[in-house]
């Protein structure tokens, strides 16, 4: 068994921390930052429990569509949210990835968000991900997109820490 690769993200947000867990927890707000840059998100369903789905479409500006899923494993207010993500079809199910290429890459990974109160008004947030299989192949190609979701959750969190300071 190979150890599995580990994407980890952490920023120090200008916003409370019941703020920033309401902003990953509530729908509404969720679907004004979630996503790569430039995409618009849609809640397609949200059951914020151990167990629970939340299921989102993705569009781009020029109307290309994705799905994702969440299955919330670990529920823990206001400080941690474990949930295992991949990506879906529009019934909610998932998929492999839908990128030439990636045909090995995990059809689940595992994501640990862990926030804490870091001083007045501010939240440290850190995001941990991992595929959730034991396949070497698997594991090579989570390993060889790292930098690629580097980029991509960096810019999500962006998104967030506009939302966050503007609520846009």
């Amino acid at each position: 068994m190979t150890t599995p690769p580990v994407l980890l993200v952490e920023r120090t947000l200008v916003a409370p921390l019941d703020r920033v867990y309401a902003a990953w927890t509530e729908p509404a707000q969720l679907s004004r930052w979630w996503g790569p840059r430039g995409m618009s998100v849609a809640v397609l369903r949200f059951e914020l429990r151990e167990g629970g789905h939340f299921h989102y479409a993705m569009r781009s500006p020029n109307g290309d569509e994705m799905f994702g899923r969440f299955r919330f494993i670990e529920v823990d207010p206001p400080t941690q949210l474990v949930w295992a993500n991949g990506f879906a079809d529009a019934e909610g199910a998932l998929v492999p990835a839908p990128f030439p290429g990636l045909e090995a890459f995990p059809l689940e990974n595992l994501n640990t968000l862990t926030l804490e109160a870091a001083g007045p008004g501010q939240t440290r947030l850190r995001l941990r991900s991992t595929p959730l299989s034991d396949d070497p192949a698997a594991h090579a190609a989570f390993a060889g997109l790292l930098p690629s979701m580097e980029g991509g959750f960096g810019g999500t969190l962006t998104s967030l820490e506009e939302f966050l300071a503007h609520g846009t």
